[in-house]
Protein backbone atom coordinates (compact mmCIF):
# COMPACT_ATOMS: atom_id res chain seq x y z
CA UNK A 1 0.00 0.00 0.00
CA UNK A 2 1.06 3.42 -0.72
CA UNK A 3 2.66 5.16 1.93
CA UNK A 4 0.38 7.93 3.79
CA UNK A 5 1.44 10.82 5.91
CA UNK A 6 0.03 11.56 9.16
CA UNK A 7 -1.69 8.20 8.96
CA UNK A 8 -1.65 5.79 11.44
CA UNK A 9 1.29 2.47 10.36
CA UNK A 10 2.48 -0.40 11.88
CA UNK A 11 5.55 0.09 9.99
CA UNK A 12 8.42 0.57 13.08
CA UNK A 13 10.23 2.63 10.07
CA UNK A 14 7.42 4.73 9.72
CA UNK A 15 6.33 5.25 13.26
CA UNK A 16 10.15 6.38 13.95
CA UNK A 17 9.29 9.40 12.12
CA UNK A 18 6.44 10.31 13.45
CA UNK A 19 6.74 13.63 15.43
CA UNK A 20 5.18 16.73 16.29
CA UNK A 21 5.62 20.23 15.30
CA UNK A 22 6.02 22.77 18.03
CA UNK A 23 6.29 26.47 15.72
CA UNK A 24 5.99 29.75 15.69
CA UNK A 25 4.81 32.09 12.66
CA UNK A 26 5.46 35.99 12.03
CA UNK A 27 4.04 38.24 8.82
CA UNK A 28 6.64 36.35 6.78
CA UNK A 29 5.72 32.52 7.76
CA UNK A 30 7.54 30.31 9.76
CA UNK A 31 10.11 31.39 11.76
CA UNK A 32 12.38 28.40 11.03
CA UNK A 33 14.39 29.45 13.98
CA UNK A 34 11.77 29.01 16.53
CA UNK A 35 10.28 26.01 15.12
CA UNK A 36 11.21 22.37 16.70
CA UNK A 37 10.09 18.48 16.43
CA UNK A 38 9.42 16.25 18.86
CA UNK A 39 9.39 12.67 17.88
CA UNK A 40 7.72 10.25 19.16
CA UNK A 41 9.42 7.56 21.38
CA UNK A 42 10.31 4.04 20.21
CA UNK A 43 9.19 2.07 22.90
CA UNK A 44 8.18 2.40 26.59
CA UNK A 45 11.95 2.15 27.22
CA UNK A 46 13.12 4.96 25.09
CA UNK A 47 14.72 7.73 27.36
CA UNK A 48 16.14 10.17 24.55
CA UNK A 49 14.78 13.30 25.57
CA UNK A 50 14.50 14.66 22.17
CA UNK A 51 11.45 12.16 21.60
CA UNK A 52 8.07 11.69 23.71
CA UNK A 53 5.26 14.17 24.34
CA UNK A 54 4.58 17.66 24.38
CA UNK A 55 3.93 18.75 27.83
CA UNK A 56 4.26 22.10 30.20
CA UNK A 57 7.97 21.21 30.52
CA UNK A 58 8.85 20.53 26.93
CA UNK A 59 6.68 23.62 26.06
CA UNK A 60 8.43 26.01 28.53
CA UNK A 61 12.07 24.25 27.53
CA UNK A 62 11.11 24.92 23.84
CA UNK A 63 10.19 28.67 24.94
CA UNK A 64 13.41 29.51 27.14
CA UNK A 65 15.58 27.60 23.94
CA UNK A 66 13.76 28.50 20.86
CA UNK A 67 11.04 31.07 20.88
CA UNK A 68 12.70 33.62 23.17
CA UNK A 69 16.02 33.99 21.14
CA UNK A 70 13.55 34.96 18.22
CA UNK A 71 11.69 37.56 19.97
CA UNK A 72 11.73 41.20 20.06
CA UNK A 73 11.35 44.01 22.56
CA UNK A 74 7.31 45.06 22.47
CA UNK A 75 8.60 48.56 24.89
CA UNK A 76 10.87 48.99 21.30
CA UNK A 77 8.19 48.36 19.26
CA UNK A 78 10.08 45.54 17.28
CA UNK A 79 9.43 42.97 15.20
CA UNK A 80 8.16 39.31 16.70
CA UNK A 81 7.20 41.40 20.16
CA UNK A 82 4.01 39.75 20.54
CA UNK A 83 3.16 36.51 20.95
CA UNK A 84 -0.44 35.18 20.46
CA UNK A 85 -1.09 31.68 22.54
CA UNK A 86 -3.86 29.78 22.45
CA UNK A 87 -5.77 28.47 25.47
CA UNK A 88 -3.99 24.98 25.54
CA UNK A 89 -3.24 23.59 28.76
CA UNK A 90 0.47 23.21 28.22
CA UNK A 91 0.47 26.89 27.52
CA UNK A 92 -1.29 28.11 30.54
CA UNK A 93 1.38 27.45 32.84
CA UNK A 94 2.47 30.58 34.32
CA UNK A 95 6.43 29.97 34.01
CA UNK A 96 5.39 30.23 30.25
CA UNK A 97 4.19 33.66 30.24
CA UNK A 98 6.57 35.20 32.69
CA UNK A 99 9.39 33.87 30.44
CA UNK A 100 8.15 35.57 27.44
CA UNK A 101 7.56 38.70 29.23
CA UNK A 102 10.83 38.41 30.81
CA UNK A 103 12.02 38.72 27.52
CA UNK A 104 10.56 41.69 26.92
CA UNK A 105 7.95 40.04 24.85
CA UNK A 106 4.01 40.67 25.02
CA UNK A 107 1.30 37.52 25.53
CA UNK A 108 -1.88 37.99 24.03
CA UNK A 109 -4.31 34.94 24.24
CA UNK A 110 -6.66 34.36 22.03
CA UNK A 111 -10.54 33.56 22.48
CA UNK A 112 -11.22 30.47 24.70
CA UNK A 113 -12.65 27.23 22.86
CA UNK A 114 -11.44 28.65 19.36
CA UNK A 115 -8.64 27.06 18.02
CA UNK A 116 -9.93 26.95 14.59
CA UNK A 117 -9.54 30.53 14.81
CA UNK A 118 -6.07 30.18 16.14
CA UNK A 119 -3.70 31.73 13.01
CA UNK A 120 -0.97 29.29 13.80
CA UNK A 121 -3.48 26.06 12.95
CA UNK A 122 -3.65 27.60 9.73
CA UNK A 123 -0.19 27.71 8.93
CA UNK A 124 0.27 23.80 10.66
CA UNK A 125 -2.39 23.13 8.11
CA UNK A 126 -0.48 24.44 4.74
CA UNK A 127 2.52 23.10 6.30
CA UNK A 128 0.79 19.84 6.81
CA UNK A 129 -0.22 19.62 3.01
CA UNK A 130 3.65 20.53 1.67
CA UNK A 131 4.07 17.51 3.42
CA UNK A 132 1.37 15.06 2.02
CA UNK A 133 2.36 16.71 -1.69
CA UNK A 134 5.99 15.49 -0.57
CA UNK A 135 5.03 12.37 1.00
CA UNK A 136 7.90 9.97 -1.00
CA UNK A 137 10.71 12.25 0.21
CA UNK A 138 9.89 12.35 3.45
CA UNK A 139 9.91 8.97 3.68
CA UNK A 140 13.38 9.04 2.36
CA UNK A 141 14.39 11.88 4.58
CA UNK A 142 11.83 13.12 6.74
CA UNK A 143 14.17 16.35 8.34
CA UNK A 144 14.62 17.76 5.01
CA UNK A 145 11.36 17.34 4.07
CA UNK A 146 10.13 19.05 6.92
CA UNK A 147 12.26 22.05 6.53
CA UNK A 148 11.21 22.22 2.91
CA UNK A 149 7.52 22.61 4.16
CA UNK A 150 8.62 25.06 6.98
CA UNK A 151 10.28 27.34 4.35
CA UNK A 152 7.91 26.97 1.60
CA UNK A 153 4.37 26.50 3.12
CA UNK A 154 3.37 29.73 4.47
CA UNK A 155 4.21 32.84 2.45
CA UNK A 156 4.52 36.18 3.62
CA UNK A 157 1.15 37.44 1.25
CA UNK A 158 -0.16 34.21 2.62
CA UNK A 159 -0.06 35.27 6.37
CA UNK A 160 -0.86 39.32 5.20
CA UNK A 161 -4.03 37.55 3.28
CA UNK A 162 -4.65 35.83 6.61
CA UNK A 163 -4.57 38.70 8.98
CA UNK A 164 -6.61 40.90 6.62
CA UNK A 165 -9.65 38.19 6.03
CA UNK A 166 -12.32 37.95 8.31
CA UNK A 167 -11.86 34.55 9.24
CA UNK A 168 -10.05 35.45 12.13
CA UNK A 169 -12.57 37.64 13.50
CA UNK A 170 -12.98 37.28 17.20
CA UNK A 171 -9.88 35.05 17.56
CA UNK A 172 -7.54 37.17 19.65
CA UNK A 173 -9.25 38.67 22.73
CA UNK A 174 -7.29 41.72 22.77
CA UNK A 175 -7.51 42.33 19.01
CA UNK A 176 -6.93 46.15 19.38
CA UNK A 177 -3.93 45.76 20.94
CA UNK A 178 -2.41 43.70 18.29
CA UNK A 179 -3.93 46.16 15.37
CA UNK A 180 -2.15 48.75 17.51
CA UNK A 181 1.26 46.88 17.73
CA UNK A 182 1.06 46.22 13.74
CA UNK A 183 0.10 49.44 12.53
CA UNK A 184 2.88 51.06 14.60
CA UNK A 185 5.68 48.36 12.94
CA UNK A 186 3.88 49.47 9.65
CA UNK A 187 2.63 45.41 9.24
CA UNK A 188 -0.96 46.77 8.21
CA UNK A 189 -1.00 47.99 4.42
Amino acid sequence: PEFEVFQGADDAAVLKKTFTLIAAADTDGFVVDACDTVYRKHGKNDTSPGRGTVDAERFLQYVNDRLIPTLGLRALGEPRSIVVLDNATIHKDVRIQNAIEASGAEVIWTAAYSPDLNPIERCFALYKKVLIRQHRAFRENPYDTHLYALENSVSPKIMCNLYRSRALDGAIRNVMDVLVALLALDMLF
